[in-house]
Formats: C-alpha cells, structure tokens, sequence
C-alpha cells in the first residue's frame, strides 16, 4: 500500500469539489421531470429534476420565482437553467435554478 496518498479532511476535500464543481458548471442547462416540488413561505421553492436514472436537487429562490410563467408542479417535464452550488455544510450539491 502506498503512503503517497493525500489523506484531506471532510472539509477540505468538500471545499475542493465545491470550487471544481462552481467554477466548471457556472451556467448549464438542465432537462427533467419535476419531483417533491415544495414552497414555502419565504416564497423559495425546492424540488428535484429527475430522469430515468438519475436525479438532480434544485432550488429556485424566491427573486427567480417571480420570472416564470407557470406554476412548476410535479411531473412536468422542463429545462432549468442555472448554477451549481455546493452546500458544504451537508457535502450535497444543488442547481441554483435562474430560469425555469
């Protein structure tokens, strides 16, 4: 067994996917099925873009919201355009929706 590897802690291997990840999908468009489509009363809704083998958490804050002219429901199938973030807090990844 080598011991040339590095051995990062959760926090720093989390903060090096976070800045790969924000600096690689900074604008990219997404295709799915809206699922667990949920609002709240801050007016920020959170839901999740899914196909046939895998799924995506999204949010959609509350200034955005006001943009689109439908009201998202689940199981429309839509095209979200937006950022990905990463809440290092939970190690999850989310699309930061823009445009819906």
């Amino acid at each position: 067994m080598s011991t040339d590897r590095a051995v990062l802690t959760v926090s720093a291997l989390t903060a090096q996917l976070q800045q790969t990840m924000e600096e690689r999908f900074p604008a990219v468009g997404v295709e799915g099925e809206i699922s667990n489509f949920r609002l709240y009363g801050s007016g920020h809704a959170y839901f999740t873009l899914k196909d046939e083998e895998a799924q995506l958490r999204c949010v959609l804050f509350r200034n955005r919201q006001r943009r689109i002219r439908f009201e998202p429901a689940d199981g429309l199938h839509v095209m979200a355009f937006g950022a990905i973030e990463v809440y290092a807090q939970r190690g999850e990844y989310q699309l930061v929706v823009e445009l819906l």
